[in-house]
């Protein structure tokens, strides 16, 4: 008996206690696994993400370094830096950022850059022919790289007869939020192919809502140049290619001979019967329309920047040929005309856009035809631009790196209208007099301007710096810089011998330096990645050496 409970003793079960011990271990132990998992779940979908974005960005710089390879400088060329501050929306009742994961005060940058390439260029948006076996193909292309504007579903096509698409009428931004900026009026545009192609009719209103900054679309939008016909601008025959393309009028939003003209703008057609000589034409030349022997204005030469001139030069470049299209990041139908409206879109995600230009030593110089500076007729010397700087105030001979221009502290600008570097991001306006000495605490930039550059001092009501530069805010919150680039590159003086505005001498950058901020189309990277990359402007034949 003694030996039978010495067995039963041995062979007992586990305590209640023991058992909560046992369950506790293994629940610690559960979640010290799931901890393992989560984190390395967490951290393999941040790689993936950061290399889906950085395969983006080698995208990105790819496609960018290749259409500057293709530079054409028979174009202009124009960059608009926008500083939109990341509170632009919010108010009490309604407290909304662009970006969530920003402070209240951050800056929202949404530049833009505009050029012009040589070589062949396909169409690849809406053709008149659905089964055609041929695409029609332009020698030149305008090309747009910066932000896009989102409609959704809202601008969807329909009518399945007429190809009717609902566009917008009215310049749209990347940050417009109707309860801000108001409704968006539309019109019905019509690509029939057998009736008037681009007949508007108006279409009411919509309202758009706010769209995160971080689900903004990078846009590079090409638009080939052609023209294969005789008829005047305005003529409906201008919208068809080779019998089988629809392109718009002309490149420009508004145009004196045409007046509103928006199909580049609402993103569907990727050609225009605009060719580089009509583009020279219509900015060199104030008025081409009416009868040449009763417009005592026909083909006079329009002033590079004149405020008393309704649409300058510059002006018809700033405001006409540089706008935000509209892209989707997924057709909103499957209607020829609505999947155009994804062919432009280069990045899925990018809410901020950051462009920088500078110009290498000696940029803007003259020199006679002994090779020496020339001088002007008060004996002053047409000095280049003297980038060379020295620090002062430390041991031995320093050098600075080469400074960059662009945007202007908006920040300053915006609370006093003053003009100052940014020295966050170490950036300032060539025409900021300031920029030429400036006191970062560590010692001073001493580098001088080009004679053949003059500088507005203070700057002109319409914000002018010079001939290339402007500081403005066109709407509440919002700063702009432009710089704007024209067909005038080498010839500084005027028939004075004297280095003068109004001849527009605007030399074109030597480089340009892109800034962008990429996230993941599922949103894992909070505040993205950025990604900055130096393009080298190519010389132009008439400034390379001989062979």
């Amino acid at each position: 008996m003694a030996s039978w409970r010495r067995g039963m003793t041995a062979s007992r079960g586990f305590t209640l206690t023991e058992l909560m011990i046992a369950v506790a271990l293994l629940v610690g132990v559960l979640l010290a696994v799931s901890k393992i998992f989560s984190t390395t779940s967490r951290v393999t979908g941040l790689g993936a993400a950061t290399a889906d974005v950085m395969q983006e960005a080698a995208a990105i710089e790819r496609q960018i370094r290749a259409d500057f390879g293709k530079l054409s400088y028979e174009g202009v060329f124009a960059i608009r830096c926008v500083a939109v501050p990341n509170d632009i929306h919010y108010n009490a009742d309604r407290p909304i950022l662009l970006n969530p994961n920003l402070d209240r005060d951050a800056i929202i940058r949404c530049d833009q850059l505009l050029f012009f390439t040589n070589g062949a260029q396909s169409v690849q948006t809406y053709q008149i022919g659905q089964y055609s076996n041929k695409k029609g193909q332009g020698t030149a292309t305008r090309i747009y790289y910066g932000h896009a504007f989102q409609l959704g579903d809202l601008g969807e096509a329909f009518d399945d007869v007429n190809l009717t698409a609902h566009d917008p009428l009215d310049r749209v931004y990347p940050w417009t939020d109707s309860d801000f900026e108001g409704q968006v009026n539309m019109a019905d545009t019509n690509f029939d192919p057998s009736g008037n192609l681009f007949n508007w009719s108006s279409a009411g209103t919509i309202e758009l809502p706010p769209r995160d900054a971080r689900t903004w679309l990078l846009a590079r939008q090409p638009v080939a140049l052609v023209d294969d016909d005789t008829f005047l601008p305005g003529n409906a025959g201008k919208t068809v290619y080779l019998n089988q393309v629809t392109a718009a009028y002309s490149i420009f939003l508004w145009e004196p001979l045409l007046g509103n003209n928006f199909q580049i703008f609402q993103g569907r057609v990727d050609a225009a019967a605009t060719q580089l000589n009509d583009i020279r034409r219509t900015i060199l030349n104030v008025d081409l329309s009416g009868d040449p022997v009763g417009n005592p204005n026909f083909g006079n030469p329009q002033p590079w920047m004149d405020p008393s001139v309704a649409n300058d030069q510059r002006e018809l470049i700033a405001n006409q040929l540089l706008y935000y299209p509209r892209a989707e990041r997924y057709p909103p139908s499957m209607h020829r005309v609505d999947q155009a409206l994804s062919n432009h879109v280069l990045g899925s995600a990018c809410s901020s856009i950051a462009i920088d230009w500078t110009w290498e030593d000696g940029r803007g110089e003259v020199r006679d035809a002994m090779g020496n500076i020339a001088q002007d007729p008060s004996d002053q010397p047409l000095f280049g631009v003297r980038l060379e700087t020295e620090l002062t105030g430390l041991p031995g001979s320093q050098t600075r790196e080469q400074p960059w221009f662009g945007m202007p502290d908006p920040d300053l600008f915006l609370g006093s209208g003053e003009i100052a570097p940014d020295y966050n991001r170490g950036v300032g306006a060539y025409g900021d007099p300031d920029y030429r000495e400036l006191d970062d605490g560590s010692g001073f930039f001493n580098y001088n301007w080009a004679n053949t550059i003059p500088i507005i001092d203070p700057p002109n009501s319409e914000g002018h710096l010079n001939n290339i530069e402007r500081v403005y805010s066109p709407l509440a919150g919002v700063v702009v810089y432009e710089a704007i680039f024209g067909y005038n590159q080498d010839q500084p003086l005027d028939e004075t011998g004297f280095p003068n505005l109004d001849v527009g001498y605007t030399p074109w950058p030597s480089a340009v330096r892109v800034t962008l901020t990429l996230h993941d189309p599922d949103g894992r990277l909070e505040n993205g990645r950025e990604v900055q990359f130096v393009i080298n402007l190519p010389p132009r034949a008439i400034d390379m050496p001989e062979p």
